[in-house]
């Protein structure tokens, strides 16, 4: 009953503290201290509260603003007693000031029940009721049936397209550019080049003139032969003819790399 659903109840700060533990909360806005149908839902008058009072105390703080676990309870005719009963069309209309109350803050909600099924034997005060609570309200869960129009996704298309610009990639590219490009590169290459960096050689020698001065050192005999002396034979002292005996060729000291230094030794 809503006059045990204030604020300052205990059953409500009980309910409060378990409200992780709760679906959904059913209050009876009949037979206690509330008039929906006779002052409607924002205001109070013949009821000492307002259902608006009640009703968002429950969605907002009991209930951390979820109004659409608070259920919404009619009498429909045991309760001329204290003036609650409504009909299929006062209950529909506390429904639709329920929802626009506040600028629609709760205009998702938990919907409706009343008292009792036996009142209402052909399901026309049901059906009224819930066609109301059936609208205004877009649910967050998906549908059962594909929408026969695709959404637009705001994810970027995973087609295989070329963008209108290239873009800034820190790898090289496995392929060769088509059209080499205007300007050297900032950085060295990191593989060898396979043409050698350095200019063709000169069609006319370096050197426009030969020395006038004689070299320091005489040069070495082209022969490939060590000097050895000839000891044998026609004595014809320092000789390089490759035919020098196995001792001195064992011995490195008898062979000169030129006829002046063999003559002195």
């Amino acid at each position: 009953m809503d006059s045990e659903l204030t604020i300052t109840s205990p059953y409500y700060q009980l309910l409060k503290a378990q409200r992780d533990n709760l679906d959904f909360l059913m209050p009876q806005f009949y037979n206690g201290i509330t008039r929906p149908v006779i002052d409607g839902f924002a205001n109070a008058g013949t009821g000492s509260v307002s259902t608006a009072s009640v009703y968002t105390d429950l969605a907002n703080d009991l209930f951390d603003f979820e109004p659409e676990k608070v259920v919404f309870g009619f009498c429909i005719s045991d309760c001329s007693a204290s003036n609650s009963n409504a009909n299929a069309a006062q209950a529909v209309t506390v429904l639709q000031e329920l929802k626009s109350y506040n600028n629609n803050e709760f205009q998702c909600n938990g919907g409706a029940f009343f008292w009792v099924a036996a009142n209402d034997p052909d399901g026309s005060w049901a059906t009224a009721v819930s066609a109301e609570t059936s609208t205004g309200c877009e649910s967050e869960q998906p549908s059962l049936q594909p929408s026969s129009q695709p959404s637009k996704s705001s994810a970027p298309s995973t087609q295989y397209r070329p963008s209108s610009s290239p873009s800034e990639s820190a790898m090289p590219s496995l392929r060769p550019s088509l059209n080499p490009s205007k300007k050297p590169s900032a950085d060295p290459s990191w593989s060898p080049s396979t043409s050698p960096t350095s200019p063709p050689p000169t069609s006319s020698p370096t050197t426009p003139f030969p020395t006038r001065s004689p070299t320091p050192a005489p040069t070495r005999s082209p022969s490939p032969y060590l000097w050895y002396p000839d000891w044998t034979g026609a004595n014809e002292g320092c000789i390089n003819d490759g035919q020098e005996p196995a001792y001195m060729v064992n011995n490195p000291s008898y062979l000169s790399e030129d006829l002046e230094t063999c003559c002195s030794n």
